[in-house]
């Protein structure tokens, strides 16, 4: 997924129980994706992403991998672990609701898409059509082994084709063909 550039990246880690709060003031924020890793069992506590009073998610097990979210969040931000256990979270947000964007202009070329029109998104992003050198010199090796292989193909199957005379031959009646 490619995050808006302006992107706040929150990391922090609680050891044992504990409740932090991450953002303050209660201003509308999206929240793009969490994760959450702990470093006990299952059965050592929860670790919980909340906004608010409401839950964002939570991990009952030891890793709650980066999940993408479009989280619509108005107040703040906090972060709960219950257990002995370490648990780090990671947790990407927009500082405003992205339902509130008008329009973006992507840049590139893709089929049926026309670069020059703008269209509504969710997120202020950028993509470029590029291809790198590895890219390029990959693609025309493929190609050149591509095209061998037909021309291996073409000129087995003329080698396979050789150029016979056929006679006929009429005696008594009968035709017969005699190859040379």
């Amino acid at each position: 997924m490619i995050f808006p550039n302006d992107t706040v990246t929150l990391i922090d880690e609680i050891n044992g129980s504990g409740q932090i709060q991450l953002t303050s003031g209660g201003s509308p924020k999206t929240i793009l994706g969490v994760s959450i890793q702990k470093s006990g069992g299952g059965s050592s506590g929860n670790a919980i992403v909340f906004c608010g009073a409401d839950t964002v998610s939570t991990a009952y097990s030891n890793n709650h991998n980066y999940t993408f979210l479009n989280y619509q969040c108005n107040d703040n931000i906090i972060i709960e672990k219950s257990g002995n256990d370490n648990g780090s979270f990671t947790i990407n947000y927009v500082p405003y609701l992205t339902g509130e964007l008008s329009t973006t202009t992507v840049v590139g070329y893709f089929e049926g898409y026309n670069p020059s029109k703008e269209i509504a998104t969710s997120t202020d992003i950028s993509v470029y059509g590029a291809i790198s050198a590895g890219e390029l010199v990959i693609s025309i090796i493929l190609i050149m082994m591509f095209l061998f292989k037909i021309l291996e193909m073409l000129a087995k199957s003329l080698q396979d084709i050789s150029t016979q005379r056929k006679f006929l031959d009429y005696q008594g009646g009968e035709v017969n063909i005699r190859k040379d």
